[in-house]
């Protein structure tokens, strides 16, 4: 079998400087305001008593965006790929809140009167439910939230029987009211009734969380629907953002201009942040830890998830109030209550791109042919170019303040030929410097998701150890549905197991990353590329003679 190219000390070096990435990455700068480009989708004539949006979820599958506008009864559609409106849906009157289940392409909207939520599939964009909850004599259906994991949906209803705050339960799968119960009473403060009025979930940790306008957050475990802690915010709180990452949750009180943070593994509050002006709504980059405030007075605040500090304010239309991020095309986008539009932020996050890498098995038993692999990655805050897959990754990023290299390398890439359970990380070299600390990649079930923070413009390349030293025969056993994300189906495999250059390059693979094999030794092939960008795999000797007959050209390969 061929050896891996790639084999030079450098890369070795390489390697093992990036393996002394951070383990916990800060979050990346951001630039000034004017550096986020934004535009405007308008829902029509402007001001407050026209549409007045309030509510907006994204379909993270389909990609496109559902805002809801409580005075024209109505639910938008903007397809995010090119920010154009394809759909106007009529649902219930007054809709003030909604909810998306990417899974299940689901849309639920609440609607303040007559008290009903509708089902929207989001599919064929039509309403295929009404649940009527006027017979719980609540005065208003307040908010909604999905728990993606369970299909569980979960409404609160404010002010209640005997002035109870209620949520009730509604089965995903069969689009009916599972069941209804009490989360608090409430009690008439001095200057307002007292009132719930976010309710949240985190679908890692299975809670589900409901503020209350006396300053508290009420904790309920959603295996029983039962109030397990309260935890004391601000006054007045009315939005909620989780960190299912981090197991951190913010909320925003109207009545005290603040930020409350709370860690949901301790149940504590461990930070309040102050000066918010009329905070209304929340959203929270997990993947960068940025929480991002709609607030009346100050547009949107951009909030460093590691320090909690503001790290920016971007001024978007009147009164915004619903906010929604969609990380494939890193577009952030506000609802505009008073403006009747809804502002799209370009935050500087590309979606992910894809490149192409043959996994070849060597020494397994049975024999296992050479697999097309699709590697992931993408900047945070800046750019990329030159990404190469062949071995590991290479390439030369830039970013004037900071900015994130995210890689995802499929689990099932034959990386290793080690037996032991311990995950063994690829080794990093940065500008032919070794970083000074070590990095700790996310594990999912598909991906080894690495984070590599760079400031300026760097080289960074990155290698599995086993491609480099012996030849490796296996990767990690992943489930099925991770094959789809992971690997190039029905490529073309020789009788020996390889994959022809040609197949390879029309698998993706990029030609000066083809890989050559057959029956001859790997040092005995040379890979050229024809004019015409084809690639192909001759001997040595008779590559100088293609050099001077059809003008290929010798890739160079990453040392």
């Amino acid at each position: 079998m061929l050896q891996p190219v790639f084999c030079k000390p450098i890369a070795v070096l390489l390697l093992t400087s990036l393996m002394l990435l951070p383990v916990a990455l800060s979050a990346p700068a951001y630039a000034t305001e004017e550096s986020f480009p934004i535009s405007t989708v308008s829902l029509g004539k402007e001001g407050w008593d026209n549409g007045s949006p309030s509510g907006v979820a994204i379909d993270h599958e389909t990609n496109l965006v559902y805002v809801a506008s409580r005075n024209s009864d109505t639910v938008t559609v903007i397809d995010s790929a090119t920010n154009k409106v394809v759909d106007i849906i009529t649902v219930g009157p007054e809709p003030w809140d909604l909810a998306v289940n990417s899974d299940t392409h689901i849309v639920y909207t609440v609607n303040r009167s007559p008290r009903t939520v509708s089902v929207i599939d989001g599919t064929t964009n039509e309403v295929v439910a009404a649940l009527d909850y006027s017979e719980y004599g609540t005065r208003s259906v307040q908010s909604i939230a999905v728990n993606t994991e369970t299909n569980r949906v979960y409404v609160l209803l404010n002010n209640g029987p005997a002035r109870q705050a209620l949520v009730s339960v509604i089965d995903g799968a069969s689009n009916e009211i599972e069941s209804t119960f009490k989360v608090a009473d409430l009690k008439p403060d001095y200057d307002v009734l007292e009132s719930t009025r976010a309710i949240a979930v985190n679908s890692k940790t299975n809670e589900v969380y409901v503020t209350r306008d006396s300053g508290a957050l009420l904790v309920i475990d959603g295996s029983d629907n039962r109030v397990v802690n309260t935890v004391a915010t601000g006054r007045m709180p009315n939005g909620i953002g989780v960190n299912e990452q981090t197991d951190m949750i913010y909320v925003s009180n109207f009545g005290s201009q603040s930020i409350s943070v709370i860690d949901g593994s301790t149940g504590e509050r461990v930070d309040e942040m102050a000066t918010f002006l009329d905070p209304q709504r929340m959203e929270v980059d997990e993947e960068t830890n940025t929480i991002y405030v709609t607030s009346y007075g100050e547009g949107v605040s951009v909030i460093d998830g590691a320090s909690n500090k503001v790290r920016n304010s971007i001024k978007v239309g009147e009164f915004p109030e619903g906010v929604a991020f969609n990380p494939d095309s890193g577009l952030l986008y506000v609802a505009n209550a008073g403006s009747n539009s809804v502002s799209v932020i370009e935050l500087g996050r590309l979606g992910w791109q894809t490149a192409f890498a043959v996994g070849r098995f060597s020494y397994a038993e049975p024999p296992k042919p050479d697999q097309i692999f699709k590697i992931q990655y993408r900047v945070i805050n800046g750019t990329a170019e030159n990404f190469r897959a062949q071995m590991g990754a290479s390439a030369n990023v830039s970013s004037v303040d900071g900015g994130i290299l995210e890689i995802k390398y499929p689990r099932n890439y034959p990386y290793t030929n080690s037996n032991s359970d311990q995950f063994e990380p690829p080794v990093l070299f940065i500008n032919g410097m070794e970083p000074p600390q070590v990095p700790t990649p996310e594990i999912t079930e598909c991906f080894f998701v690495f984070s590599i923070p760079f400031k300026e413009s760097i080289g960074i390349e990155l290698a599995w150890a086993y491609l480099l030293w012996q030849e490796p025969f296996h990767g990690d056993e992943i489930p099925d549905y991770c094959i789809t994300e992971t690997v190039v189906p029905d490529v073309v495999v020789k009788k020996d197991g390889t994959i022809s250059p040609l197949h390879q390059f029309k698998a993706g693979v990029k030609a000066q990353d083809v890989i050559c094999g057959g029956i001859l030794e790997p040092e005995e092939y040379r890979l050229v590329i024809h004019p015409d960008g084809r690639p192909y795999c001759v001997t040595r000797e008779s590559a100088t003679e293609l050099i001077q007959r059809w003008g290929v050209t010798i890739p160079a390969r990453p040392s």
